[in-house]
């Protein structure tokens, strides 16, 4: 009923305990000449790696079904707003969805907090949007993601080799991360009020955040050949549509 909707601008999702399978089904809503959604809330699901994989594609090569012109790609230029929060989301995911802001000139906000992406799956999202010029994001939310002092060293030379994007950007959310003050300093320094950072790192809690790190490069490092051919898959099929 909702692929019928084709006025939907906002579309809240969250809360449904969706899963991988349930991404399928919502494709039809990341094609523009079906739909317009501007703003899509899938936070506290269950869409985990594989579901986040899903979304990325749909959004960097959706396609729909025409009678009279056949199977047309249509990528995603319509979602202002992503919310993608508490989903169980990990290295996998955050550099599926570094994938869609590689190429993403559209999103204006971006939520993900309070998933497992740590300091790897932020120095992913990092990487694409450094690279992307023409990004016109606003605000992100990387609060709750254990991305660590390494993640957020990654998105603060984002910002700075990325002058478009440190530019426009109002907000910036990385608390609960476990940061050092250093790292908060710099941040503070770089983007003043713009950034939210709100703890201080205890000698203790610093060795738990190497620790921390260490286990999620060692993950990171099984799953690198999977996450390769995931992004040559993605790379291809946008370039077809």
């Amino acid at each position: 009923a909702i692929a019928h909707q084709k006025e939907l601008t906002s579309l809240d999702l969250s809360r449904n305990l969706f899963s991988k399978a349930t991404v399928k089904e919502l494709e039809a809503l990341l094609v523009p000449p079906l739909m317009k959604v501007s703003s899509l809330n899938l936070s506290c699901n269950r869409l985990g790696d594989a579901g986040m994989q899903m979304l990325a594609l749909a959004m960097t090569s959706g396609t729909s079904w025409s009678s009279e012109e056949g199977k047309r790609h249509y990528p995603n230029k319509t979602v202002r707003r992503l919310d993608v929060s508490s989903n169980g989301i990990g290295f996998l995911g955050a550099s599926a969805l570094a994938t869609v802001l590689n190429l993403n000139s559209t999103l204006t906000e971006l939520v993900v907090g309070s998933n497992t992406i740590g300091a790897p799956g932020c120095i992913k999202i990092a990487e694409a949007l450094e690279g992307n010029g023409a990004t016109n994001l606003r605000m992100l939310n990387f609060s709750h993601c254990q991305i660590l002092d390494v993640g957020a060293q990654a998105l603060l030379q984002a910002m700075q080799e990325n002058d478009a994007l440190r530019n426009q950007l109002e907000m910036l959310d990385v608390s609960h991360n476990l940061l050092s003050r250093e790292t908060m300093s710099s941040l503070v320094d770089l983007l003043g009020d713009k950034v939210t950072v709100n703890e201080i790192l205890q000698a203790s809690e610093k060795r738990n955040a190497n620790s921390m790190f260490r286990q999620a490069q060692s993950v990171t490092d099984h799953r690198a050949q999977e996450h390769e051919a995931l992004s040559t898959a993605i790379a291809r099929a946008a370039k077809v549509a």
